[in-house]
């Protein structure tokens, strides 16, 4: 019987997860929005669990013990206690197990950290004297609890705090990563506003008043994308409103959001979705 008991101690891991907000709480300027978040207990087996390609999700990963590692394409990361760890999003990656892990965790969306290239990968802080793990701790009981509007502000604030540490520690600041993009704000509204037509790289250049590589090499820093994919990802952000909010025949979106073809609109839709045009819609679309 004690064997038995000492077996499942053992085995036993557990994984409180807080669904995602219908609405993910903004958290002012900086276009923060949290997602989700919850806690790992003990859990050594992560076979099923790998990210996508283009997965939008900042995460924040506070381990209390074990250990585990995240593979990315071309590198490892360890992932241990002690410290605070901010993982970037875009890139995929899977997650293994190297020793029984318990470790506090949320996924945020911000706009404004994807113009920096210094946090472009995993990226972390110590924590010695305990601080992150209160707030951690905090946070999820805020998640699952918060009633009045003092709970909910203040749960608003605890993810702040930790990309301010996590800023602080790279010599970063909001000002810092919103002028990257405030200096091609002419060229994104420009993209915007001829969504559905032809846009030329070279023109968009010229526009800026720099040659063609280094106007690419400086919108590429600031919206952490070469200008040709960053057009065709607002153009299928574009077609997936179209989508979830109207009838029309999806050869005719392609051509609203600028594709001069179909099939390059089903292929690059693929890409960057996951999936077809036909399942999108079909999977996400409101039911009246």
């Amino acid at each position: 019987m004690k064997s038995e008991r000492k077996k499942k101690k053992i085995d036993i891991h557990s994984f409180a997860v807080i669904p995602k907000l219908k609405r993910p709480l903004p958290f002012g300027r900086t276009g923060t929005k949290l997602v989700t978040g919850g806690l790992v207990l003990n859990r050594l087996k992560w076979s099923n669990h790998q990210t996508k390609e283009h997965d939008p999700y900042w995460r924040f990963y506070l381990p209390l013990n074990g250990e585990i590692c995240l593979h990315f394409p071309r590198e490892k990361y360890r992932i241990l206690p002690g410290n605070l760890y901010l993982i970037p999003p875009e890139e995929n990656f899977r997650i293994e197990g190297i020793r029984p892990c318990s470790h506090y965790w949320f996924h945020f969306l911000c706009p404004s950290l994807n113009f920096t290239q210094r946090l472009s990968k995993p990226v972390s802080i110590p924590d010695p004297d305990g601080k992150c793990r209160i707030l951690m701790r905090r946070l999820l009981k805020l998640m699952i609890h918060a009633k009045t509007v003092q709970e909910q502000l203040e749960m608003q604030t605890i993810p702040l705090q930790f990309t301010a540490m996590i800023l602080d520690a790279q010599d970063l600041s909001i000002q810092h990563i919103h002028q990257g993009r405030m200096e091609f704000s002419a060229i994104m509204q420009y993209i915007e506003q001829n969504i559905s037509s032809t846009i030329r790289i070279r023109k968009l250049a010229m526009l800026s008043g720099q040659s063609l590589p280094v106007f690419t090499a400086n919108f590429r820093k600031a919206a952490g994308l070469p200008p040709k994919q960053y057009i065709s990802m607002r153009r299928i952000n574009r077609a997936k409103q179209l989508l979830l909010t109207t009838d029309d025949p999806i050869k005719q979106i392609s051509e609203e959001v600028g594709f001069p073809t179909s099939r390059l609109f089903y292929r690059l839709f693929r890409k960057y979705a996951l999936e077809s045009p036909d399942e999108f819609r079909k999977n996400y679309q409101m039911k009246e």
